[in-house]
């Protein structure tokens, strides 16, 4: 039976994720990894659109993230490949840009002991592609059984199908 009064804005319940010294204009998106370990969101600030991403195992008060100057237009939506080793965006600038993790000592399966300080040394995602549209993209996924398709749906309607293994994707 909870109710918000007309006007009134929500309270965020417990913590805020994202410590930084810009005021943000908030998101629209947050997925965890599918191996649970890497959480990752959007947020929109006056001058810059980013991703941000954070050990899951992190005490979360915002210490342990990396935030990464993703897009010139909002980000509307995120999703993690199926190895948790990339990770895709979309974005009102009319494009999608796929960052990989690949060589930054993720690990693979939950630990037990876990040394933060040393993840978060470079966890800063490498771009690999930009993937345009004619149009602003709502929605993004990695395709489940082949993590080298990107699926992205347009505000036009379209969906647009991208294979990140040819030479110009």
């Amino acid at each position: 039976d909870w109710a918000r009064p007309a006007g009134k804005p929500c309270q965020i319940p417990n913590s805020r994720f994202d410590f930084v010294t810009i005021p943000d204009f908030g998101g629209f998106c947050c997925r965890y990894s599918p191996n649970g370990l890497w959480v990752a969101w959007t947020s929109a600030a006056p001058n810059e659109h980013c991703i941000i991403v954070q050990s899951a195992l992190a005490s979360l008060d915002g210490t342990d993230l990396q935030r990464v100057p993703a897009h010139a237009g909002l980000i509307y939506d995120l999703d993690w490949a199926p190895d948790s080793n990339k990770i895709v965006v979309c974005s009102a600038d009319r494009t999608a840009t796929v960052w990989s993790f690949e060589n930054k000592g993720l690990p693979r399966k939950s630990a037990l002991v876990v040394n933060l300080s040393d993840l978060f040394k470079d966890l800063s995602p490498d771009p690999i592609a930009v993937l345009p549209a004619p149009c602003y993209i709502y929605s993004v996924r990695f395709f489940p059984q082949n993590p080298d398709l990107v699926f992205l749906a347009g505000q036009n309607g379209f969906i647009y199908v991208f294979s990140l293994v040819q030479d110009h994707p």
